[in-house]
Parts: C-alpha cells; sequence; structure tokens
C-alpha cells in the first residue's frame, strides 16, 4: 500500500482557481503549490515561491513535470524554495499545513521539510539526528528560541520507492500531526497561547545550506484554519491534479488528464493542396478533399457531391464547386442559392470550361423548380459551369406551374451535348436571364437550343448555334 505523509497546518485564504485539486478545500485556502515546473501559488492569492536549484519530476502518479526534486545538497548549491510572503501568525488560533514527499536518501540526517522564516516558529524535519527514523517538528515563537522539541509518532519504516502524505493542524494550543490520513500525535504546547509572530516559509532546508531535504515534494497546502478529518482524508485519498487536454474529440485527448489546460488540438485536413485545408488542424482526420470539392462558402462546410451540398444549404448561401466533372443530375429544390465554379471568386474563364456537370445521358442536368408552397418566387443563379451530356441541359420552372414562380440567372454557363426532347434549356412558367451563355450542339425533338414554354427570357452577350 503506498504511504503517504500528511503535514497540514491551519494558515489565511483569499481565493482559488481551477488549478487546485477538487479534493483540495478551498474554504481558507492561503496558498496552494502544485510544483508543475514551478513554485507557483495556484490558490489565486498570489503567495508565489522562489525556486533554486529544484528540478522538475514525475508526481506520486507518475505524471511527468508535476513534483519538484531537492538535491539534498548543504553549503551552496541546495534546493530550497522560499515563499517571502507573510502567510500566518504562528500564535493564530487555528492553521494548518499539508504536503507529500518522497525521500531519496534514508541516511542523511535532519533534512528539514518545511521551516518558518523566521526559523524558530515551526519546522517540520525528517530523520532528524535527535530523533533518527522518524518525521518529527519543532515549535518556537519565531522571535526567540524553541520551546518545544521532537514530537512525532511511531512510524519509522521510510521507503524510498514511497510517496507520503504529512499533515501539521494547529488549534487553540493543541497540534495534530497525520501520517497517511491517520491521527499520528497529539501535542499540548501551552506556550503557544503568547506566540504572535507572522511568518514566511521555506520549503526543505533551514535555510540555503543547511538542513536540504534530499527527494521529492509536491501539493503544499496552507489554510488559515484546522482541516477536519474528512478532509485530511480527502487529500490523503485525492488523486493528484493531471493536467492536459479533457476532450475526447481533440487529437491530444489524454483519459489521464483531469484538469483542462487549454492545450487541445483539433482534427482536420492537414494537406495544403485539399480544397479544405484547415491551417488550425493538430492532426489529419482523413477528411481531405484533393479534388472535386464542392463548398458552402457561407456556411464554410466541404462536400464532394453537389447535390449533397444543395440539400445541406439553406436560402442565402453560395456553393462554389471546384474543376473537375461532376457526374450528376442536380435539383436546387427551392433553395434561393448561389451555385457557381471558382469563376465566380476570381473571373479567370478557364473555370467555366473545366468544372463540369455531367448527366450522363440520364433526364435533366440542373433543374431549377419551385417546391410545393403555392404563390411564392424562388431565386436561383448558376455561375460558371458547363452543363452537359443530358436529356434536357436545364430545365426552369415545372410544367404545371402550381407551386411558385421561379427566376433563374444564369450567366457564364455553357451548355452543350444534351440530347433529348427540350435538349438545351426548357423554360415553363418561369423567368430566366441569360448573360454570357453559350447553348450550343444540343440536339431535341422539340427544340435544341432555348425552348420558352409560358414564361419570359432575357438573353444578353450570349451565342446560340450548331443546336
Amino acid at each position: 500500500m503506498k504511504k503517504i505523509l500528511l503535514i497540514l497546518l491551519c494558515l489565511p485564504m483569499i481565493g482559488f482557481t481551477q488549478s487546485v485539486p477538487s479534493y483540495v478545500s478551498t474554504n481558507g485556502l492561503v496558498a496552494y503549490y502544485p510544483f508543475n515546473g514551478n513554485a507557483n501559488d495556484e490558490s489565486g492569492n498570489g503567495n508565489h515561491g522562489s525556486s533554486f536549484f529544484t528540478i522538475p519530476t514525475s508526481n506520486r502518479i507518475g505524471v511527468p513535470n508535476s513534483a519538484l526534486h531537492f538535491n539534498g545538497i548543504e553549503n551552496g548549491n541546495g534546493s530550497t524554495i522560499e515563499i517571502n510572503h507573510l502567510l500566518f501568525n504562528i500564535g493564530q488560533s487555528e492553521y494548518t499545513i499539508h504536503l507529500w514527499f518522497r525521500p531519496d536518501n534514508l541516511s542523511q540526517v535532519s533534512r528539514s521539510l518545511f521551516n518558518t522564516i523566521p526559523h524558530t516558529g515551526v519546522v517540520m524535519t525528517f530523520n532528524n539526528n535527535n530523533s533518527p527514523g522518524y518525521v518529527s517538528y519543532l515549535l518556537g515563537p519565531a522571535n526567540a528560541m524553541w520551546n518545544a522539541y521532537y514530537i512525532h509518532g511511531p512510524f519509522n519504516s521510510f521507503q524510498t520507492t514511497e510517496w507520503y502524505s504529512l499533515a501539521l493542524v494547529k488549534q487553540g494550543t493543541m497540534y495534530y500531526k497525520y501520517l497517511n490520513g491517520v491521527l499520528e500525535s497529539t501535542f499540548s504546547a501551552p506556550t503557544a497561547g503568547s506566540y504572535n509572530y507572522d511568518v514566511e516559509l521555506r520549503i526543505s532546508g533551514i535555510s540555503t545550506n543547511y538542513q536540504i531535504f534530499h527527494g521529492d515534494i509536491d501539493d503544499i497546502g496552507i489554510w488559515d484554519r484546522a482541516l477536519s478529518q474528512i478532509e485530511i482524508d480527502a487529500l490523503y485519498n485525492g488523486l493528484a491534479n493531471v493536467y492536459g487536454c479533457t476532450d475526447t474529440l481533440a487529437c491530444n485527448y489524454s483519459s489521464m488528464a483531469t484538469v483542462e489546460d487549454s492545450s487541445c488540438i483539433y482534427p482536420g485536413c492537414t494537406d495544403t493542396l485539399a480544397c479544405n485545408y484547415d491551417v488550425l488542424a493538430g492532426c489529419d482526420d482523413g477528411s481531405c478533399i484533393l479534388s472535386n470539392c464542392v463548398t458552402n462558402i457561407t456556411q464554410n462546410t466541404f462536400l464532394t457531391v453537389i447535390q449533397t451540398a444543395i440539400d445541406s444549404s439553406v436560402n442565402g448561401d453560395t456553393i462554389i464547386v471546384s474543376p473537375g466533372t461532376y457526374v450528376e443530375n442536380i435539383n436546387f429544390n427551392g433553395k434561393n442559392i448561389v451555385l457557381a465554379s471558382e469563376f465566380l471568386l476570381n473571373n479567370d474563364t478557364s473555370y467555366i470550361s473545366s468544372t463540369i456537370i455531367d448527366g450522363n445521358q440520364t433526364g435533366t442536368v440542373v433543374y431549377c423548380n419551385p417546391t410545393s408552397c403555392c404563390n411564392q418566387s424562388f431565386n436561383y443563379t448558376l455561375c460558371g459551369l458547363t452543363i452537359q451530356n443530358g436529356n434536357t441541359g436545364i430545365l426552369i420552372g415545372e410544367h404545371f406551374g402550381e407551386n411558385g414562380w421561379v427566376n433563374a440567372d444564369i450567366n457564364n454557363v455553357i451548355i452543350k451535348n444534351n440530347t433529348g426532347g427540350y435538349a438545351g434549356v426548357e423554360i415553363l412558367r418561369a423567368s430566366a436571364t441569360f448573360d454570357d451563355v453559350v447553348i450550343e450542339n444540343n440536339s431535341g425533338t422539340y427544340a435544341g437550343g432555348v425552348a420558352l414554354l409560358f414564361g419570359s427570357v432575357v438573353i444578353n452577350n450570349s451565342i446560340i448555334k450548331n443546336n
């Protein structure tokens, strides 16, 4: 069973952030140090520490850079953290201090886990030469010498492979030391009633040069009150925060992460040659469209089938079709939209002949029809495309006209090589305007070029030939 030593002492609180784990009480929390590569106070109170010669290491559940390693070196270059903020008064009625630690060296004597500044307030010492093998503490008024020495419980079987949870709680003139969530010692210090001195705190050592701890320390918490047994149990049993991406949809989702750190990277198309390339994508999701790309530029969606894009569009959308041949028979289905090639974006006429909708000699290639709602007007725009190889190139309107009136704007379109009854364009109870259109080589039983049946048409700057 994992060994844990809790040191809880009670102190003053101001605020907290989401970096404090849920099992850590924020009531009265003065400072909280998760040691995620630094000595910052994550309580929100700004009581940051200054770290000297510490090294980030893995915490008690193996997460890298989530604890700090202290080197045990004395007389220069020793690992220590100075918290130069007045965190509590040594004589206040209640406080709690808690930390996790793992020793690396069981033979070094008199190694301080934490110590007040000034030195003679409270010190928690590991394997002191006056209490070898134990974690013990000394008490004093901070501005004078100690008056309680080497107080400890029965446990002295520490291992270098284990983490320990340690807590010291002051309540009135009583001090309670918890090891692994269990009350290990109780001590009465009547003289503590006269203590009155504001103190700072040092982690590891009693100065920059002496009694430097050798091992790992993590998750130090300081409260301005006495934590309850339930709260101490929660500290012992709770898992350390694991920072990472918690969104299961992200490329870098971590099943171990318990706290979102805003590092999530989302999937998308990472091929710069694709029409749906996503510069923000952190990993490729197989969605890249390298040919026959149909883009709803209004909704910023990408598909490969024109009809699917029309079906998913709403009135007012613009759909851009990339160069290629699309073997489809499309139906506007009453959508007031624009369907165009990339000619619409840059006026490059090469896109007109290279962006083809091919009817595969099956029915109407493009059907600009009303829907089943009476007495409405439907407005369609077709721009910069080649319409070919159907029975009818473009059918505008419907045979009976009871579902509404269609207005179609056809510009910069080639309509060719269609064979059927009305081969090129058929207009039924509708209005159409043709600008810069070529209608050629269409062969129909009744009409090859343009058939107007009950409607109106305006044709500008267009060519109708060989039909």
